[in-house]
């Protein structure tokens, strides 16, 4: 055993943390990252370098599919009653005034119309929402769900104008429709523009 004043003191323990090398300031990595490796942005997972979908983005494409799906089943129900308020209004021609009957007619055929360009908005929802899911598609469902809005407004005005000219009520199926419709673009539109999910399609394209 050696003492305290002894020439040759034994050597300490080389494990020791007194005789440990002082560390760097930022030298120890914070738990669960690597050493030498920034911070990741959130939606991106470091297991394997693969980038985890944001909930906003799954959001937007589950909404734009249902959207989509919504348009395509109204788009056809609008085709059928207008085809039927068709064969109804032409079996009157001749019974009413021919001002009306070509009111009518104009009302039907902008039904036509309106059906139409719904049609084409519910595929390019439903492409768009199928498509944003793998991280592409992000400007075809943005255009999808602000062309959602332009038609819905377009055929509320329509079913407004058609009861008032008519002096009928509005029907509540329609404000309904129009309110869903509205609410689905909306919902598409703020999860778009949220920062994950703009960070998540950038990452992934």
């Amino acid at each position: 055993m050696n003492h305290p004043d002894s020439p040759n003191p034994a050597p300490s323990d080389p494990s020791s943390p007194v005789n440990q090398p002082p560390q760097q300031p930022g030298a120890e990595a914070p738990q669960g990252q690597q050493p030498g490796h920034a911070p990741q942005p959130y939606g991106y997972d470091p297991v394997g370098g693969t980038h985890k979908r944001p909930g906003a983005a799954k959001s937007a494409s589950v909404l734009g599919i249902v959207s989509g799906s919504l348009g395509i089943v109204s788009a056809v129900a609008t085709c059928i009653v207008t085809a039927n308020s068709q064969r109804g209004i032409n079996e009157l021609k001749g019974r009413i005034r021919p001002d009306l009957f070509e009111q009518v007619t104009n009302f039907l055929n902008g039904a036509y119309l309106v059906a139409a360009v719904t049609l084409i908005v519910a595929a390019i929802l439903l492409v768009g929402g199928i498509q944003f899911l793998k991280g592409r598609g992000h400007s075809l469902l943005r255009a999808g769900a602000i062309a959602q809005i332009v038609v819905v407004v377009a055929e509320l005005l329509l079913s407004l104008a058609a009861s008032g000219a008519l002096n009928t009520s509005t029907s509540p199926s329609a404000l309904v429709r129009s309110a869903i419709g509205l609410g689905l673009a909306i919902s598409i539109l703020v999860n778009l523009s949220k920062p994950e999910t703009k960070r998540w399609k950038d990452s992934v394209s």
